[in-house]
């Protein structure tokens, strides 16, 4: 599996791209702006996308939705409790003095424990709320990616309407620390970390 993380808008929102190499078919998981880079990267390299996952809600991490649903006839899938978050990132972007185009709602709900296909590999989506009720992360292998449920060294806010503090470390610890330790994690921001890095030295959840 071939993965490729695009830093999307002023959030540095992580986009990533990942794709069988032998059928070039790929997912795209939290489009943010800057979809001419998520284009132009996948135009390049011939991908196929199969399915566009969304991590939760937030405007920074669905507002390059609308070209991408108009360049590619596949579902937008997220948790059924965050489908107001996107419906509503118009104007959350707005409070950030963040203009974005309309935003298509998803069109397919996914539950825990949900699998995706693309060519040879698969994802799970595992639900982590808290930072949003309908917040999930997805597994690929050893590749998990958290969206912002977990950080290198931090965790995901949980200021913002519906998120749960109690809620999101009780995802962490129950769902993602239970992970073997060589999983990778590709955070929603920042820089890649593991599960034994955090589990160890997160100050967040010791």
């Amino acid at each position: 599996m071939k993965i490729k993380k695009i830093v999307c808008g002023p959030l540095e929102t992580n986009c990533y791209v990942l794709w069988c190499e032998d059928t070039m078919e790929g997912i795209i998981i939290d489009p943010g702006s800057d979809v001419s880079d998520i284009l132009s990267f996948i135009d390049k390299t011939g991908i196929t996308v199969k399915h566009i996952l969304l991590t939760h809600g937030h405007f920074d991490h669905c507002c390059g939705l609308q070209a991408l649903k108009q360049r590619f006839a596949v579902h937008i899938t997220i948790h059924k409790d965050d489908i107001i978050y996107v419906a509503e990132a118009k104007n959350h972007a707005l409070l950030y003095g963040i203009r974005v185009s309309e935003i298509p709602l998803p069109d397919r709900f996914l539950e825990d424990g949900d699998t995706f296909y693309f060519g040879k590999y698969a994802i799970t989506a595992i639900a982590t709320p808290g930072h949003t009720p309908g917040g999930v992360c997805f597994l690929a292998g050893n590749h998990l990616f958290s969206g912002d449920t977990l950080f290198q060294g931090s965790v995901g806010r949980t200021d913002l309407p519906g998120g749960n503090h109690v809620r999101l470390l009780e995802s962490i610890t129950t769902r993602l620390y239970t992970l073997p330790l060589n999983t990778i994690v590709y955070p929603g921001h920042g820089s890649e970390t593991s599960i034994a890095e955090e589990k160890n030295f997160n100050p967040f959840t010791s």
